[in-house]
């Protein structure tokens, strides 16, 4: 059967003459998970074990999947081109057009889609005219002021300067860094992109691990202001027809791009100096509960009943997580050989019991979780102990230590019945910021360019509190409460403000009775410090 049978087979239209309008059917993709967890699961389900080679999958994206009676249009201008719907040779008549058309890669090649399946991935190819295609080059995408634009493209044309009319209909780019699509495409554009992020991770962290942190905050605007449509649908099963089968999920689950990137999510790497030490179990495998050693982004750990694998009917079907036995006779350590500099600010992981029907029962696993500034001499309770009983989902553990110096931890089964399962993964160590001290910035006061996070007052708190902070320049800030468990309760201010002294009142009146983290995020870094309340 060759590639357009193949097509027919699924399909017999001739030709998606869908209206944009119609909306989507939305199902929920996986409850209840969110963050690396969610992301670790997405990539396992959807991720196309085989896909079409480059020449077919353009073939195909032309002569069918883009093909709407015949027409082509462009992604960025809304331009078209006729190409007889199931043409054999589709990319001779796009080639010989005036001006030529051919096949955009929505994440660049050179940013991880250069090579292999990532480079002929139907889920983010779409037909475009050659000349925008060129000047968006390796753009991140993202918003562009009009007065910032450096070119604009629409169906007629492109140009240097503002056009009249419209702006929404045009594409513009602001030099080589940012383009913005037309606003018809830009929820199509941002799936695609948070598709390919998801499912070739790897190799988008590989070829720039800053790429997709510039945008995916604009991204999520797109596709909150452009929703799925029964086009965007049906072009999805289509492409899943030549794919494994495998569509991409951000069409079918409008929640996924809030649950899985704003949601307890940990970017995977960083070019910054001290930057988090993070671990996905997804891509890293030992074999047997023996005792053993792994190498780890450079630290080595020492596994004694722990295994990093998949099982079936496990916790994490089919996923790989770090899974521990507790025994009387050898408790379950997952320990750090070697020292991370930078001090440990916050430490954090996801755990729950295991699936199989023994980890079921009453005895299951207590952990504990501690840290040593000695080079595993002694060490320090970081945070309450860990019940995993009736824990059946992976569950968030978090621990503010904010000490500074190099340090290990380790994660180990202190009682529980004998033989009993539990699981730990996506394992995040932040460095501790220096920079958190006491104190007021007076407005104006240009001594130091780090900001200052002041103790909230009053404290003990009852129904309300104040809490300051200041600036030295402008800058985006994020002040975010969070539980002794680690739960973000709320997320306070998310947005820009200028240079000085800002100070939010905090009604405290529906807090539990208890201690509570306040975090202020800033460019610099992150500053926190701890708030009582009382009733």
């Amino acid at each position: 059967m060759n590639k357009f049978s193949i097509l027919f087979a699924v399909f017999t239209l001739t030709g998606l003459g869908v209206s944009r309008a119609q909306t989507v059917p939305q199902e929920i993709i996986f409850p209840g998970l969110n963050g690396n967890v969610l992301l670790d699961s997405l990539a396992h389900k959807y991720k196309p074990a085989s896909v079409l080679n480059y020449n077919d999958a353009r073939d195909i994206m032309f002569a069918k999947i883009y093909n709407q009676s015949g027409i082509n249009i462009c992604a960025y201008t809304g331009d078209t081109i006729a190409i007889p719907f199931a043409h054999p040779n589709p990319r001779t008549i796009a080639n010989a057009h005036v001006p030529n058309w051919n096949t955009e890669h929505i994440y660049p090649q050179s940013k991880g889609a250069g090579s292999g399946n990532a480079n002929s991935d139907l889920h983010h190819l779409v037909p475009v005219r050659a000349d925008v295609n060129s000047s968006r080059g390796n753009s991140a995408f993202g918003f562009v002021e009009n007065q910032n634009a450096t070119n604009w493209w629409s169906y007629n044309g492109s140009t240097t300067t503002a056009p009249s009319g419209n702006s929404s209909l045009w594409s513009k780019a602001m030099g080589s860094s940012t383009f913005e699509p037309r606003d018809a495409v830009k929820g199509d554009i941002a799936r695609a992109v948070f598709y390919f992020f998801t499912v070739y991770n790897t190799e988008a962290i590989t070829a720039d691990p800053d790429f997709f942190r510039t945008q995916y905050k604009d991204l999520k605007a797109f596709h909150e202001m452009d929703p799925p449509d029964m086009l965007e649908s049906q072009r999805n099963d289509l492409k899943a027809a030549v794919q494994d089968g495998k569509v991409n999920p951000f069409i079918l689950d409008t929640t996924l791009v809030r649950r899985a990137f704003f949601e307890n999510y940990t970017y995977p790497d960083s070019t910054e100096e001290n930057a988090d030490y993070y671990i996905d179990f997804e891509d890293i495998f030992k074999a047997g509960y023996a005792g053993g050693f792994v190498t780890i982004k450079n630290i080595t750990w020492k596994f004694d009943n722990f295994l990093i694998g998949t099982a079936e009917n496990d916790v994490k079907i089919d996923l790989r997580a770090a899974r521990g036995r507790h025994q009387d006779a050898q408790p379950a350590i997952l320990e750090m050989q070697d020292d991370l500099t930078g001090g440990l600010g916050e430490l954090s992981f996801s755990f729950a019991r295991s699936n199989f029907t023994g980890d079921r029962i009453p005895e299951a696993v207590q952990l504990a979780v501690e840290y040593s500034l000695n080079q595993g001499e002694s060490w320090i309770e970081a945070g309450d102990m860990i019940q995993t009983d009736s824990i059946d989902e992976m569950t968030l553990f978090k621990a503010e230590i904010n000490r500074a110096g190099a340090y290990r931890i380790r994660i180990k089964s202190i009682s529980g019945g004998d033989g009993r399962r539990f699981n730990v993964d996506n394992l995040l160590l932040t460095p501790f910021d220096t920079t958190v001290i006491s104190g007021i910035l007076p407005a104006g006061d240009q001594t130091s360019n780090i900001p200052i996070l002041q103790q909230n007052y009053p404290n003990p708190a009852n129904h309300q509190t104040t809490i300051a902070y200041a600036l030295t320049s402008s800058a985006h800030v994020t002040l975010e409460i969070y539980n002794m468990a680690g739960q973000r309760i709320k997320t306070v201010q998310n947005n820009r403000y200028p240079a000085g002294r800002h100070e939010v009142v905090l009604n405290t009146s529906d807090y539990p009775a208890g201690i509570y983290i306040y975090r202020l995020t800033t460019p610099t870094g992150r500053f926190t410090k701890k708030m009582n309340v009382i009733h």
